[in-house]
């Protein structure tokens, strides 16, 4: 027992003590363990033991926390009376409880076997270890214990793997919350106090006030109209009658700034602009569709991989060998997804804009644009953004007091530091593992191929070929440097690999933005045509063919991963930009009336509010994904349900949550950006 139970090893190791009331109550638990007292057995129940399936990465030996807290709490089981006599026939039940308060502990260690499978993630050797313990032994003293355990190598598991141990640290999972005295953290919890205040001022604004008032015109409005109405007798008259409801719309807007001020916070106003399903343009009302479903997508593998922190990687990693894996260990496709769409979006506004304002592109406008133009998208992200970031170092602040589990990434330490970069949207250059947190890079490249976007644009409009040069010039050397780099790190496409190589191949900018500029040169295309495409049944076909090729090559052509490295560098180096040549078809067809039964599935009403919220999603799903998984008491254990069924859940949580973000951040964000040009516009 001593070399097979660390919860029963440690109570062996007492003389390491002073003569505190910790050594003495130890002492006393491990009498009665001896003598076979029932609470004793159930507390030495609780402590963690070496579980199966070491080598594939069988890390977490946690016992239970929640069984060691009802413990503590003399908690009883709720049957009927007649099954606890059953239940008391064969045990003392005046002996079911402790004399003494205990408490869970978690110690945390590494270990250096070689005999584990590893996959070249951060931390693929640290374990965890509970103990359930007298409560009034200190961190220190398990921790003396344990060193000394670890040191003679007393565990037989370590004997049979061929594994030393490293003590970490002992936490108690106790959470004073001082930190929250803190002063960073008492500014962080202002600024979300003053972002919620506005939410809740704006809407009482919204409904006592505004709304009110605005029925009130109406009616009268709808009053006077009728009125009016019944005195004419010229039909062309009676036509240029305003509309009531057009002119109420227009008229009845708050007079005051601090009443249009307010009104851009107000969440009851916001969430009907999410959900109004009527806005937008018919003919791109598809690309709602896209987003949700490639958010969806991104949810599913978000799961996957930030889940692996908290389960056994190696028997999720051996499932991706089936081919319908390939859906989520190939899903970083779904990024490039939107990169695509970004770039095709921004093409078309800009395009719309100057075909309908037709500027004089002097060096001058040409930099209002371009600053105007980054400027208002730096407006639009950043709150929401920067409500993420604080959130992430609050929470996990906390987590890391608390979770019996550990975050490998350590976003309290870098996002603490390195808040900045995230602000400047400059994260992306610096090395994976110093990220704030890890998914926040996709956001760094979106802005600056926006900012990249909009000169190239500008360049189209001005000088056509040099604009058409540029592009050439950057998609090929985009493709020269992945190339190259696959060459030169032997990389192919394994989950290993992927992760080995996530600074220099994954998250650099010039390594993905093949997808944006494909995106740019469709919204050209498809203002080159005005929108109109007539093709023949036969050429309809021939592009889905080449659309659904592209997109099903990419996705499941490659299973076996370790493929000739001359075939790893043709397939990585333009895998990515043929990828977006499928979803530019989609976008093609669906937006020039070639879409068929796609294009009506895409452009379901439903998914309207969906796509409006995948910034927001984007932001808290690995948030929520990873809270959900600290928050628990119990490893995760993979199987082929769980695998399909954990993404549904959080993909509710997330969408839920984004709702409540975009109401408070982003739509406001919007809201004012409108209120301010609109009312510069109105002054000029």
């Amino acid at each position: 027992m001593i070399e097979t139970m660390p919860g029963y090893t440690v109570l062996t190791k007492t003389d390491l003590l002073n003569s505190t009331e910790c050594r003495i109550e130890m002492e006393q638990l491990r009498d009665a363990i001896d003598r076979g007292v029932l609470w004793a057995l159930k507390i030495l129940d609780m402590s963690g033991m070496p579980t199966s399936h070491f080598v594939q990465q069988g890390n977490y030996w946690v016992g239970s926390r929640l069984g060691c807290q009802y413990l503590n709490e003399k908690r009883k089981l709720p049957v009927s009376a007649q099954e606890e006599r059953n239940n008391s026939l064969y045990r003392d039940t005046e002996h079911e409880f402790p004399p003494f308060p205990i408490r869970y502990y978690v110690a945390q260690f590494h270990h250096n076997s070689t005999m584990q499978y590893h996959l070249g993630l951060q931390e693929e050797n640290q374990m965890v270890l509970g103990l359930c313990l007298p409560a009034t032994c200190t961190t220190d003293e398990i921790a003396v214990v344990v060193e000394k355990i670890f040191h003679d190598r007393t565990l037989l598991v370590g004997k049979l793997y061929a594994a030393d141990f490293k003590l970490d640290e002992v936490k108690d999972l106790r959470d004073d919350h001082r930190w929250l005295l803190d002063g960073k953290h008492v500014v962080m919890i202002l600024a979300l106090l003053l972002v919620a205040g506005m939410t809740v001022a704006g809407t009482v604004y919204d409904l006592f006030v505004y709304q009110k008032r605005l029925k009130r015109k109406r009616d009268f409005l709808a009053f006077e109209n009728n009125n009016t109405s019944e005195l004419k007798n010229n039909d062309a008259e009676a036509k240029r009658e305003p509309d009531p409801e057009n002119v109420s719309i227009r008229d009845l807007r708050p007079q005051s700034t601090i009443g249009k001020f307010l009104i851009c916070f107000s969440g009851y106003s916001n969430l009907k602009q999410i959900f109004n399903i009527e806005s937008g343009t018919d003919n791109i009302a598809m690309l709602h569709g896209v987003k949700f479903f490639g958010m969806t997508w991104i949810i599913a593998a978000h799961t996957i991989y930030y889940g692996s922190a908290f389960w056994d990687r190696t028997t999720a990693v051996m499932m991706t060998n089936a081919a319908w894996m390939q859906v989520l260990t190939n899903a970083t496709y779904s990024v490039d997804t939107f990169f695509c769409v970004s770039g095709f979006l921004l093409g078309m506004v800009y395009l719309k804009s100057i075909r309908k304002e037709k500027p004089n592109f002097t060096f001058r406008n040409f930099t209002k644009i371009f600053l105007l133009q980054s400027l208002k998208r730096f407006i639009r992200l950043t709150p929401a953004y920067a409500i993420v970031i604080i959130f992430t170092i609050l929470n996990f602040t906390s987590y890391d007091k608390v979770s019996t589990f550990h975050f490998i990434e350590e976003p309290v330490n870098y996002c603490t530091k390195y808040w900045w970069r995230n602000l400047l949207y400059i994260n992306n250059f610096y090395d994976w593992n110093e990220l704030c947190f890890s998914w926040s890079w996709y956001i760094a490249n979106d802005m600056q191929f926006f900012m990249f976007g909009t000169i190239l644009l500008v360049l189209f409009s001005t000088h056509f070929f040099i604009a058409a040069g540029v592009t050439a010039v950057t998609m090929l050397s985009s493709c020269i440097i992945i190339g190259y780099k696959v060459y030169v790190l032997e990389y192919v496409p394994t989950l290993d690999q992927l992760y080995k190589t996530l600074t220099v191949i994954y998250i650099r900018p010039w390594m993905r933005i093949g997808p944006f500029i494909v995106g740019i040169l469709t919204a050209i295309l498809l203002e080159k045509w005005k929108y109109k495409l007539n093709l023949s049944t036969k050429a309809r076909i021939a592009g889905w063919t080449f659309g659904v090729l592209c997109n099903c090559s990419i996705l499941f052509g490659i299973v076996d991963k370790n493929i000739p490295l001359a075939m790893s560098v043709l397939y990585v180096s333009l895998s990515r930009t043929f990828w977006a040549f499928g979803i530019a078809w989609l976008i093609i067809a669906c937006t020039t009336n070639n879409g068929g039964i796609v294009n009506k599935f895409l452009s379901l009403r439903a998914w309207i509010p969906m796509g409006r919220l995948t910034f927001c999603a984007y932001l808290l799903n690995p948030f929520i994904l990873t809270s959900i998984f600290m928050y628990g008491n119990y490893p995760v254990y993979v199987d082929f349900l769980n695998t399909v069924s954990s993404p549904v859940g959080v993909h509710a949580m997330t969408y839920a949550s984004s709702l409540v973000l975009s109401v408070m951040a982003e739509a406001p964000a919007i809201l004012l950006l409108r209120l301010y040009f609109n009312t510069n516009r109105r002054m000029k």
